[in-house]
């Protein structure tokens, strides 16, 4: 952004700004910020639910009518001079190299940033049948590439992305991207795609206009992008004049040798500026004052919400099919359909089911090329997913329900005749054995894995992967009949759109008896918590810890109680945690405790205990940490807010559309087939300080922790670290599995 916007605020004012500013903050220069920024006329109010409008609009005006309005200061525009040249930059962390490319554009609502838009939608779109998608990314050529337009209020930015192969320079991956854009500017690109591209904004602007969230966030950008509603709502029809031409010309006269190039090394950062300890004072909270403004919110009157809870025998309705039950959700709001297989297995199973779905998505069938299939998805504004999870299979089709019957068709005629491919599979097989180095790489995936290790031991389902030499040895054939035969496996159908009968002939002719059964699924072991402490070395400036215990079995009659306990005491802002260890001390960025209940009857439950900090704090956070968890902390007006809060979110939670049945697939892994929110409900209207306090000391309190911590081994501080436990290093191949 630097490079790019060398003058605008765009790349010259970063979020939270430079390390002189932390350095020397300015309480002064804060308050001037506020008090002439944070006035009316520079402020929205977005409002978006089942509301009154006559009585929202009185009580916005009665709580910000009295705002002053402020002449704000001119701003200055800034304008950028036309860049002519390439401009280069490197820069070096641990994580995996990567590239990126970016043109500058012009503001959101332009036609320029429009045209840049369908250009990036014809090299990588949501239906992976773009140019980038079907010509780098099915042929596997790296391990990932993309394009994308980002329009800013002033100005914009057109990006192509790539994640190189192990072995494969910047420069090879480049002009794999760059050949894709002169395929555009030559007009080599179907004739079908533009029309597709409107289709697919259409329909996620229904997708995205199904919650109030998603309503509100479009609402407030178009505020902050300066565009009335008029504008925003009438953009689809702008995008749908532009022609192949216009696209043509605009590659042509705007892609040059005009962009900014970062190359993102794998090394070390040697520009890391580190901002020393400027030593915090500790603030004391006093929990039990209240200001006059706090007390008079709380003694407003509001209108209680009541709770809605799903009658799930009336909200699902139920047909069978031959064997297989098809249930059915109305959709009340849009003309988005899904459809949904159910398998009641997954890789616990069969642990090469994962890798079937896969493979299957890299090959053809005897009509379609695999590009061809994505096209012809794409053209339907349909999109498929394959998810593999331990216990669970789920095939879903998505999109404009007047072209569901043909997606249904499309991917019956895929699955049935897929054609094995030994190139294709081998490619993918390097792919995968690729992408789980690149895994070594990213902090993010190491912390994950560090912390299963502490969690589940050496034995866990995330280290029992299938092995080099069994994928390197797999007949794709026999793998590719996993696919095939899986309509004669047990499963059911969820359908969810306005109309149910033509969504069942849809479906019906597809269904097959089951003949099949599943392998018995394998059991993994959660062996007792200890006391361990496994590191694993990464540069990094940072440590994260990750304190993980093995509580007891699930329990029903407890999901009131943990609900507050997170609400109270673990996590969020208003959580004993995060004002004591973050806002008061100041010892961590991140801080929570977790009691997460298990999702599955016969299953324990687990405590997380998190703190994310700079090296030097990490002894004083934990000992803070433990400090504060030796007894549960007393402080009815806190717990009484918890609680209020955690009443309110059950109230104000709407469990609509698809959800409606994939929450009721949930809880019948618990055993339930009513809506437990209710239970819940009810536990936490009559739930009492010393009853959270007996949950703790028997649920909480005596557990044993494992601790996982990530960070530079020369920083760690042993005599502090030992103090937890009997501490191990552990490689990165123990803790992966690979």
């Amino acid at each position: 952004m630097e490079a790019l916007f060398p003058k605008h605020p765009n790349g010259q004012q970063t979020t939270i700004g430079t390390s002189e500013h932390l350095k020397s903050p300015s309480m002064v220069a804060i308050h001037k910020y506020f008090d002439t920024y944070y006035v009316p006329n520079n402020m929205a109010v977005v409002l978006v639910g089942d509301i009154d409008y006559d009585k929202t609009i009185k009580l916005v005006d009665q709580y910000f009518g009295s705002f002053k309005y402020k002449e704000l200061p001119m701003k200055k525009m800034v304008s950028e001079e036309p860049m002519t040249q390439i401009v280069s930059r490197t820069v070096k962390s641990p994580s995996t190299q990567r590239m990126t490319m970016a043109w500058r554009t012009d503001s959101y609502g332009s036609q320029e940033a429009r045209l840049a838009d369908v250009v990036g939608e014809i090299l990588s779109n949501r239906g992976d049948a773009g140019l980038i998608d079907l010509n780098i990314n099915q042929k596997q050529k790296t391990l990932g590439a993309g394009a994308y337009e980002s329009p800013f209020k002033m100005y914009g930015m057109f990006a192509l992305v790539v994640t190189p192969k192990e072995g494969q320079s910047f420069d090879e991956a480049k002009k794999l991207l760059l050949d894709q854009l002169d395929l555009v500017k030559k007009g080599q690109f179907p004739d079908w795609m533009l029309k597709a591209i409107v289709n697919d904004k259409k329909v996620q602007r229904m997708k995205g206009w199904e919650t109030a969230d998603g309503l509100a966030t479009e609402l407030y950008d178009s505020y902050i992008k300066g565009r009335t509603w008029e504008q925003e709502l009438d953009e689809i029809n702008q995008y749908e004049k532009i022609t192949k031409a216009d696209v043509v010309k605009f590659a042509n006269d705007f892609y040059k040798d005009n962009y900014v190039v970062v190359y993102k090394e794998k090394g070390v950062n040697d520009k890391l500026v580190r901002v020393e300890n400027p030593g915090i004072t500790p603030i004391k909270l006093n929990r039990e004052a209240q200001s006059p403004f706090l007390k008079d919110i709380l003694s407003t009157k509001v209108a209680e919400i009541k709770p809605e809870f799903i009658d799930y025998k009336t909200a699902i309705q139920t047909s069978q099919v031959k064997d297989k039950t098809v249930s059915f959700v109305k959709n009340k709001y849009n003309e988005i359909a899904q459809v949904s297989y159910v398998f009641p297995f997954g890789t616990d199973n069969d642990k090469e089911l994962a890798l079937a779905g896969t493979v299957f998505e890299y090959l053809g069938t005897d009509k379609y090329t695999p590009e061809q299939l994505k096209e012809e998805f794409y053209k339907l504004g349909i999109t498929y997913n394959l998810r593999t999870s331990n216990d669970q299979t789920v095939i879903t089709l998505a999109g404009l329900e007047s072209n569901m019957k043909k997606g249904v068709e499309l991917m019956n005629h895929w699955m049935t005749n897929v054609k094995a491919d030994k190139a294709i599979y081998s490619q993918t097989v390097k792919t995968i054995l690729e992408a789980r180095e690149v895994g070594k790489k990213d902090k993010v995936k190491i912390m994950s894995a560090l912390s299963n290790y502490a969690k589940y031991g050496k034995d866990s389902r995330m280290t029992d992967i299938i092995s080099k030499a069994r994928l390197e040895s797999i007949d794709v054939t026999e793998l590719m009949k996993k696919v095939k035969t899986l309509n004669q496996y047990p499963y059911q159908v969820f359908l969810y759109g306005q109309d149910q009968t033509g969504l069942e002939k849809a479906v019906k002719p597809y269904i097959g008896n089951t003949n099949l059964q599943p392998a018995k699924a394998k059991e993994y072991a959660e062996p007792a918590t200890t006391g361990k402490v496994y590191f694993t070395n990464y540069d990094m400036v940072q440590m994260e810890m990750s304190k993980v215990a093995k509580g007891t079995p699930l329990n029903l009659n407890n999901f009131g109680k943990s609900n507050v306990f997170n609400e109270y005491f673990g996590r969020g802002l208003s959580s004993i945690v995060f004002q004591e260890i973050r806002e008061s001390k100041s010892l961590a960025y991140s801080a929570y405790v977790s009691y997460a209940n298990a999702s599955e009857k016969g299953h324990a439950n687990y405590i997380t205990n998190y703190i994310g900090t700079q090296s030097n704090k990490l002894p004083l956070a934990v000992n803070a940490m433990s400090e504060l968890m030796v007894e549960l902390p007393q402080i009815p007006t806190q717990f009484e807010n918890a609680r209020g809060s955690a009443l309110k979110q059950i109230a104000s939670n709407r469990i609509n559309r698809t959800n409606i049945f994939f929450s009721q697939l949930a809880l019948k892994k618990l055993g339930v087939d009513y809506d437990l929110r209710k239970d819940t409900y009810a536990e936490i209207q009559g739930l009492t300080l010393p009853q959270l306090t007996g949950f703790y000391n028997t649920e909480v309190k005596p557990v044993k922790y494992n601790t996982a911590i990530i960070g530079k081994k020369e920083n760690l501080n042993m005599e502090s670290i030992n103090k937890m436990g009997e501490f191990q290093e552990v490689s990165l191949e123990e803790i992966f599995g690979y």
